[in-house]
């Protein structure tokens, strides 16, 4: 049987080999010292492997590489182009671990308009004017849409790249100059978050504007997204720390903690990251729903005292109406700020 199979095997490769050695050589030496009961059973498993190998080519089987990728999640660095290809995560599915995770390399784009009185009417009149113009712009939109607190109103936008970011002014250009001119000189405070690499790209557009850029520290998570063209009802916790001056060192001794324990736990958690400024620390954080988000403050309750006793936090807090009053007496902090999300916001 030994020697049936090495015949089998051997015939499998002179077949598929791009350049097989010659056949007299080749039978000479497979059955050169096999006794007759060997060589016939041998010379059976030769005539047969033709019609064996052309069979296993016949199979309707994904190919390695396609059964590999429909199994797993990324595990190294992620382009900013694959985003969109990440499996979704919805609750239910597995928890967090680190085979499901991928590294967030997405660029956020956080402009902050302060709205004139009597003026929000017109300004809520562009939304769908914003709206329609980014769903038949760059493709590199992932999310998008209006937040609103008081008199303040907050873009929640993110792009796969710094170029998506630029496509996007581009497509949105005349509304956009009407909600400046809305919202007069200093109506504007604009931030922006992702990769150091990205934001160099953006310094030229957009430091004139007197952009804040926030770098990551090359850790966030991509744990998933939303349908494509779905209604964009997810929950992100915003808070900026402050470091008190000589504790940067300490505070970000602290982040991988954060990190690993992000990852094993609510299967709610869409992306996370902290990005820097300064003595300025912001953490990117978004949830499927206002049970993730206070499900992950559960799970990283243990690390608010060694950052709160070096650090001073402001919190922000967007979604949909309905998740924000879940919210309400549970948050971690006394004070912080609320945007309700407008119906239109959307994945892309």
């Amino acid at each position: 049987a030994r020697w049936g199979l090495t015949a089998l095997y051997l015939v499998a490769n002179f077949e598929c080999s791009p350049s097989p050695q010659p056949k007299e050589s080749f039978v000479a030496w497979v059955f050169g010292s096999m006794s007759p009961s060997t060589a016939s059973f041998t010379l059976f498993c030769c005539l047969a492997a033709p019609a064996l190998i052309s069979g296993f080519a016949l199979c309707p089987l994904a190919p390695l590489g396609a059964l590999r990728t429909s199994l797993l999640r990324p595990h190294g660095a992620l382009r900013a182009t694959q985003l969109p290809s990440v499996p979704k995560r919805r609750a239910g599915l597995s928890s967090c671990n680190p085979q499901m995770v991928a590294q967030d390399t997405h660029v956020q784009i956080a402009p902050y308009f302060t709205v004139p009185e009597g003026k929000m009417g017109e300004m809520k009149a562009l939304w769908s004017t914003f709206y329609e113009k980014t769903k038949a712009g760059t493709d590199s939109c992932l999310y998008y849409g209006f937040m609103e607190s008081g008199n303040k109103v907050f873009c929640r936008e993110g792009y796969k790249d710094a170029a998506g970011c630029l496509a996007h002014l581009g497509d949105v250009d005349e509304p956009l100059k009407k909600t400046l001119e809305i919202v007069g000189e200093g109506g504007l405070d604009l931030y922006v978050y992702g990769p150091q690499s990205e934001l160099d790209k953006l310094q030229e557009a957009l430091g004139p504007l007197g952009t804040k850029f926030f770098a990551g520290d090359g850790s966030a998570l991509w744990f998933g997204r939303e349908e494509k063209g779905s209604k964009d009802s997810h929950v992100t916790i915003c808070p900026t720390f402050t470091v008190n001056e000589g504790k940067m060192e300490e505070f970000q001794a602290v982040l991988p903690k954060f990190y690993d324990v992000t990852k094993k736990g609510t299967d709610q958690c869409l992306y996370y990251g902290f990005f820097q400024s300064g003595n300025k620390v912001f953490c990117r954080e978004g949830y499927t729903s206002a049970a993730g988000a206070l499900a992950h403050l559960d799970d990283v309750k243990d690390l608010f005292g060694p950052t709160l006793a070096i650090a001073t936090a402001d919190l922000a807090v967007m979604g949909p109406a309905a998740e924000l009053e879940k919210l309400q007496e549970k948050m971690p902090l006394d004070a912080w700020t609320h945007y309700t999300m407008d119906e239109g916001s959307f994945w892309k």
